[in-house]
């Protein structure tokens, strides 16, 4: 199930006898509302392509309260923008991989960090893992990695092979760095900035 305040609630479902296939997944939209993926030039995004979830449907909230340009922001073109990354599969099932505004441009690439962080978390070397876009004159941001490695012997050429096998070449990162713990926010998610400092601050092993 996948909802928002703005949408009386719920956007999707998922049903029990989908469970064992598409645990992941947000399911598919509820009678009465249309979900589609948009991609950065406003049009339905293709199946498999990541872009910004985006309803409608008599559910859909008419505005906020006295603030207009929030109104038009979130209803851009007749659809509610979440502001999730997301994907559609061949089966019409959805995906979140993130959030719009984590987005990091690489090259000519706009890359979700935690979709890339999910496939690092697969690997079994790591307690938890952040994929950081550092600042970079050519690319705009380069990936990097910020990890507390689950055991003492992990090395960066283990994770950057696992990366290479896995990842395509535009969503490898190009370095990685260990530390004891990731800084985390009041809420206990990652705090992203603190993790930006404290990875300019850890010796590369």
């Amino acid at each position: 199930m996948y909802g928002a305040t703005e949408a009386a609630a719920r956007l999707s479902y998922l049903e029990s006898s989908w469970f064992a296939d598409k645990m992941e997944s947000i399911g598919k939209a509820i009678p009465g509302v249309e979900l589609i993926v948009m991609n950065e030039q406003g049009k339905e995004a293709s199946t498999g392509e990541v872009g910004e979830l985006v309803a409608r449907g008599s559910n859909i909230m008419p505005g906020y309260l006295n603030k207009p340009e929030a109104t038009n922001k979130a209803l851009a073109g007749g659809w509610y923008h979440t502001g999730d990354q997301a994907y559609r599969d061949e089966e019409g099932f959805f995906f979140v991989v993130g959030r719009q505004d984590d987005l990091l441009k690489v090259g000519g690439h706009r890359l979700s960090p935690q979709e890339i962080e999910d496939t690092l978390m697969e690997s079994g070397l790591f307690v938890e893992a952040v994929v950081l876009g550092m600042p970079d004159e050519f690319l705009g941001n380069k990936l990097v990695i910020l990890a507390v490695p689950s055991n003492s012997s992990c090395t960066s050429n283990e994770v950057m092979s696992f990366c290479a096998g896995r990842l395509p070449k535009y969503k490898v990162p190009s370095e990685v760095r260990f530390a004891k713990n990731l800084p985390k926010k009041t809420s206990g998610k990652i705090d992203r900035k603190g993790c930006l400092a404290l990875f300019a601050k850890t010796v590369a092993p």
